[in-house]
């Protein structure tokens, strides 16, 4: 974290004074809903939310999924936890993957190791796809902002938010 933008550290206490955590991020956060239950070929109940900062896309994707966030920052995942107290929320860098297992009622977690860069979408495109993910790509246009959102399904499995920056 030492190179880590000191909003993230330090400065964490600002985030929840941007914006009411309830509708901040609600129309985002139900644009992915949509692609999640648009893309799945059954019924999601569990998704993982990665760089999830303060847990404002947790407060809001936890009305319909049982959501387990991930971040680098414990200043962060304090904030997240404080807001969603029925959460899941673990320490983690993007680059390391997380795979969360449900067989038999029992959950759980394993990790695996990426060292990555900033990637074009193409890069983005193959490396989920040679991971053994189906991706389903769509935009995200809140305005002026343009982002590009990767609904990506593990066949068989539940469906997964992947949000890989902001591409305009």
């Amino acid at each position: 974290m030492n190179d880590t933008c000191r909003l993230y550290t330090d400065l964490a206490w600002l985030w929840p004074m941007w914006g009411d955590a309830a509708t901040e991020y609600a129309h985002y956060c139900q644009h992915v809903t949509g692609l999640i239950r648009q893309h799945v070929k059954r019924p999601a109940a569990t998704l993982l939310d990665i760089g999830g900062g303060g847990g404002k896309n947790v407060l809001n994707l936890s009305r319909d999924f049982d959501v387990t966030g991930l971040d680098l920052s414990p200043a962060m995942l304090a904030q997240a936890k404080e807001l969603n107290p029925g959460c899941t929320f673990s320490q983690g860098d993007i680059t390391t993957i997380l795979y969360l297992i449900r067989a038999h009622g029992r959950l759980r977690i394993e990790t695996d190791h990426w060292t990555l860069g900033i990637f074009s979408l193409d890069t983005w495109r193959h490396v989920l796809r040679e991971t053994g993910l189906q991706v389903h790509e769509g935009r995200y246009n809140p305005g002026e902002d343009r982002y590009t959102v990767f609904t990506c399904v593990k066949k068989g499995q539940d469906a997964m938010r992947l949000v890989f920056g902001e591409f305009g």
